[in-house]
């Protein structure tokens, strides 16, 4: 903003939110959504509390509630199927990972039938940049292979020279292959929503416990209850995996 840290009020902090909320997002064209808006007011708020105790309440968008209308997972596995992405769009779809965590994959991650989620590759300003974390603490996990992903596994380049990335696709061939192909169904779904696909079919078609969801697919959930027993499940833990590869191998 070219101003001074102590030439801000209430006032300007305001006016620049509200601005925000007009600003076209650089790949959609469409205005920033709620969220993006109110996470970078967070951002700003924090460092300016913590460089000079200023941190005025301002007034952020609301973010709306959506329901998601998911398309018969039956037709994604058709859609997905043969696809050069295929094994991208898989590993959201069988196994809940987000697009960063699939990019970030390597070859080492791959040991003994498990995936091992920890690093994830972003484009910032233009570059792919490769971080040694997750998104956040619960997303640093380990996911057993389901059938369809170990196949197609095997048959990428990283796999048979023993290292290199998985997917070797940027975001926006990823985002472009699955929503292209889906339009042609009828249907306008984002790489993203394959990951809400893995959970409503875990939660509503097989019935497997919320809180087993939110292991495998790394949902963050600092609630009591889930803290309490998350180390008491392991049966049940068992018992979904087996029930998630039975599910997808017969579709």
């Amino acid at each position: 903003m070219k101003m001074k840290v102590s030439s801000l009020d209430k006032i300007i902090c305001q006016e620049a939110i509200n601005q925000e909320t007009q600003r076209p997002n650089a790949r959609t064209g469409e205005p920033l959504s709620p969220k993006t808006v109110k996470n970078e007011w967070a951002m700003v708020k924090s460092a300016l509390h913590h460089v000079c105790d200023f941190a005025p309440d301002c007034v952020t968008p609301k973010e709306q509630t959506k329901i998601l209308t998911l398309p018969d997972p039956r037709l994604v596995d058709e859609t997905i199927t043969g696809l050069k992405t295929e094994l991208a769009c898989r590993l959201a779809f069988e196994m809940s990972l987000r697009m960063s965590e699939v990019r970030g994959l390597e070859y080492k991650h791959i040991k003994n039938g498990m995936l091992y989620i920890e690093q994830t590759k972003k484009k910032i300003k233009g570059v792919d940049t490769l971080e040694h974390y997750t998104k956040t603490s619960s997303s640093c996990r380990v996911i057993p292979i389901t059938p369809n992903v170990k196949r197609l596994l095997k048959e990428c380049e990283a796999y048979k020279n023993k290292q290199g990335f998985i997917v070797p696709y940027s975001g926006a061939v990823l985002y472009d292959s699955i929503h292209r192909a889906m339009l042609k169904k009828g249907e306008d779904m984002s790489f993203h929503d394959l990951r809400h696909e893995f959970a409503s079919v875990c939660i509503n078609v097989l019935h497997i416990p919320v809180v087993v969801v939110q292991l495998i697919g790394g949902w963050n959930d600092p609630t009591t209850l889930y803290r309490r027993y998350v180390n008491n499940m392991n049966s049940v833990y068992n018992e979904s995996i087996k029930s998630i590869a039975k599910y997808f191998s017969n579709l």
